[in-house]
C-alpha cells in the first residue's frame, strides 16, 4: 500500500491551528454577544439563566452534554478532553482555576491553547454558574474539593491527597553545616488516601 492509499484509510484530524480556529468560530457563533451586550444570557433575552443552560450552549460542543468530553472525530482535533465525571481529575481543582481557564483560556493554568478564552463572551457571574454546574458531574460528594488543598506548612505536610513530587532542603546552622534534602513522591489512592515514597540524600 502506498502512502496516498494509506492516508485515505485514516480518520482525518484537523491540525491544532485548524482546531483552534474551529473552536473560536464555534464559540463566537454560540456565545458571542451583539454590540452593546455583555453575555450569553443578555444575547438571548435572559433565556439562559442557569449553569446548565450556559454549559449546554457554550461548552457542550467540546466537553459533551454529559461532561465526559466529545469524541475526537466530532471536535476535529487529536486532544483528550477532560472528563468532568472523573471525580479524581475534576474534584482536586479549586473553583478559581476553573474560572481562570474559562475566562482566560487553557494557557492560564498550563492547559492547551485549544481551550479558548470566554472573557467578553461570558460574564464572571455566568462563568460562576457554569463552574457550579460543572461540579455536579462528579456525583460522589466524598471527594474533597481543591479549595482544601492549602499551602504546605513549615513544619508539617498538608493533609490533602495529591499526585506530586516535593523536594525539601534543610540546613544545619548550629552544627557542621550539613545540607540534607528529601524527595517525596505522592500518589493519590481514591477519595482520601495516598501513598508516598521518600528518598533522603545529603
Amino acid at each position: 500500500m502506498n502512502r496516498s492509499e494509506s492516508m485515505k484509510n485514516r480518520p482525518y484530524f484537523f491540525s491544532e491551528r485548524q482546531g483552534l480556529a474551529v473552536l473560536a468560530v464555534a464559540g463566537f457563533l454560540f456565545v458571542a454577544p451583539p454590540p452593546g451586550r455583555t453575555g450569553v444570557s443578555q444575547e438571548r433575552g435572559s433565556a439562559l439563566q442557569t449553569g446548565r443552560e450556559l454549559f449546554q450552549s457554550a461548552c457542550a460542543n467540546c466537553h459533551g452534554s454529559d461532561g465526559k468530553g466529545a469524541s475526537q472525530s466530532l471536535v476535529g482535533f487529536n486532544l483528550r478532553i477532560r472528563d468532568f465525571t472523573d471525580c479524581q481529575a475534576a474534584a482536586r481543582e479549586p473553583d478559581s482555576d476553573w474560572m481562570a481557564v474559562t475566562l482566560q483560556g487553557g494557557p492560564a493554568r498550563g492547559f492547551s491553547e485549544l481551550m479558548p478564552a470566554f472573557a467578553g463572551l461570558l460574564s464572571v457571574e455566568e462563568v460562576g454558574l457554569v463552574v457550579n454546574y460543572l461540579r455536579t458531574f462528579c456525583s460522589d460528594t466524598e471527594w474533597p474539593r481543591g479549595e482544601l488543598n492549602l499551602p504546605r506548612a513549615l513544619v508539617s505536610e498538608k493533609a490533602f491527597p495529591e499526585d506530586e513530587a516535593v523536594l525539601t532542603t534543610a540546613v544545619d546552622t548550629g552544627g557542621m553545616g550539613l545540607i540534607t534534602n528529601k524527595i517525596v513522591y505522592e500518589q493519590r489512592l481514591g477519595r482520601r488516601n495516598q501513598f508516598e515514597i521518600s528518598v533522603p540524600f545529603g
